[in-house]
């Protein structure tokens, strides 16, 4: 190996190492949103109670100070501020390590609107290739038994499936095997859908998700950014 492959390498693992260790110091960011709204509907209710019960301030006064109210509401305050400053100063930067990666994506999930612009989706991608079909799991649902219901012919672990047999085997599926997930081989690009989620994950090269994003967008679908 190159001395520069190596190194290049060793930045990457740090790299990834640096993005975990962020990501689980975030937690779920909807936990915090949650939480910010819990105290701002606290905080209403008291100041409701203050405003309608004058007398009360006296009270108010006690326990904020006994319960030490104040610095750790500015301690709060602080972190917050804190935190503001430093996505500023590294959000543009972020940018850049996205728009970086973006470009080496295989892989992406779709979702569409209707079963016609999923068929759409599905024969765009395809082309001029051959559709070959299967189930995720073999051992889920029979290939023989699907290849007898469908009338589509089976070629090793797969069914070969007509341009206009699309529609017919996702229509099948979900009549009789709902919870299956399926996927279409396209030549290069591999396309399964997870019935769970309603969304298709798409695998190929990044100039093959590039194109499939663009076909997405006209047929009516969108692309998650995950």
């Amino acid at each position: 190996m190159r001395p520069e492959s190596a190194v290049l390498r060793e930045s990457l693992k740090n790299l990834e190492k640096m993005l975990y260790k962020v990501s689980s110091r975030f937690g779920d960011p909807e936990d915090l949103a949650s939480d910010f709204k819990k105290i701002n509907d606290t905080f209403s209710e008291i100041r409701r109670i203050v405003e309608e019960y004058p007398y009360l301030e006296g009270d108010v006064a006690v326990l904020v100070d006994s319960m030490g109210l104040l610095p750790v509401f500015k301690e709060v305050s602080e972190k917050l501020w804190r935190i503001q400053r430093i996505l500023e100063d590294y959000l543009r930067d972020m940018e850049d390590v996205d728009e970086f990666l973006e470009k080496y994506r295989t892989y992406r999930y779709y979702s569409f609107p209707s079963m016609d612009s999923t068929v759409k989706f599905i024969l765009g991608a395809a082309g001029e290739n051959r559709i070959l079909f299967r189930p995720v799991m073999i051992g889920e649902v029979s290939l023989e038994k699907l290849s007898q219901e469908t009338g589509f012919p089976q070629e090793d672990r797969h069914l070969s499936v007509p341009r206009d047999g699309v529609r017919k085997i996702m229509e099948h599926m979900a009549r009789n095997y709902p919870s299956a997930a399926y996927r279409f081989e396209l030549g290069d690009i591999s396309l399964t859908y997870r019935p769970d989620e309603g969304l298709i994950y798409a695998e190929g090269s990044p100039r093959h998700i590039r194109e499939l994003d663009i076909l997405a967008h006209k047929v009516g679908g969108r692309y998650l950014n995950r």
